[in-house]
């Protein structure tokens, strides 16, 4: 529970409350912004600032909540940001699998963002790409949000990558992949990035959000 003077004064200076590290983040800052606890990295929010606005305006570009979704993968968990979407925003009524590979993120989240309370949540700790390879489920709804820090893993958005999240795919489900537009990657990258997606898929659309791009492929 944050308390009032701390809410009132983060709409005007953000309070850091934990600043810490791990193994895949060298530095992880849980402040309080607005009013809200949020978990940030170095250079990138990870939950519940500006990726929590990207992610409420893609499921309302793609219309979420009028689609047929009873199990989800998420790749990329963070501090929660998408299941509370799903969850409390939404009302969807699914169970979600998460992927997330840093454990301090995962006790982050526990800690001030209370993501135990979510009984249908399934937090898993371990890499993204190993996961997908070996997964033999199927999902009305895959969310790829892989980033460290700022940067998405090189081995996610190669072929392999892609081609076995279509095989997780089941029929009239939805792929969500996040990316992070920016000077040092720029437009370069999401190019090679859309060629590897067209490579497996028909069809994709690309949906420009707040300096990042959502790839949407429908099966």
């Amino acid at each position: 529970m944050i308390n009032i003077f701390k809410s009132v004064w983060s709409f005007i200076y953000p309070l850091t409350v934990e600043k810490t590290s791990s193994h895949f983040n060298s530095v992880l800052e849980v402040r309080i912004e607005n009013g809200k606890y949020v978990l940030n990295a170095a250079n990138a929010n990870y939950s519940f600032g500006s990726l929590h606005r990207i992610f409420l305006n893609a499921f309302k570009q793609t219309t979420i909540g009028e689609r047929p979704i009873k199990n989800v993968l998420l790749l990329g968990f963070g501090a929660g940001s998408v299941p509370v979407l799903l969850f409390d925003e939404f009302k969807i009524d699914c169970k979600i699998t998460a992927i997330e590979i840093d454990e301090k993120v995962i006790a982050l989240g526990k800690k001030y963002f209370n993501i135990q309370r979510f009984e249908k949540l399934e937090l898993i700790c371990a890499d993204a790409y190993e996961y997908v390879l070996k997964c033999n489920m199927k999902f009305d709804l895959i969310i790829t949000d892989i980033f460290i820090d700022d940067k998405v893993p090189s081995q996610v958005e190669q072929v392999e990558f892609i081609a076995a999240l279509k095989k997780l795919m089941n029929p009239g489900s939805m792929i969500l992949f996040n990316k992070i537009i920016n000077v040092e990657n720029g437009m370069a990258s999401l190019s090679k990035l859309q060629k590897q997606f067209k490579s497996v898929f028909d069809e994709y659309d690309v949906l420009n959000i707040s300096g990042n791009v959502i790839i949407k492929v429908v099966s």
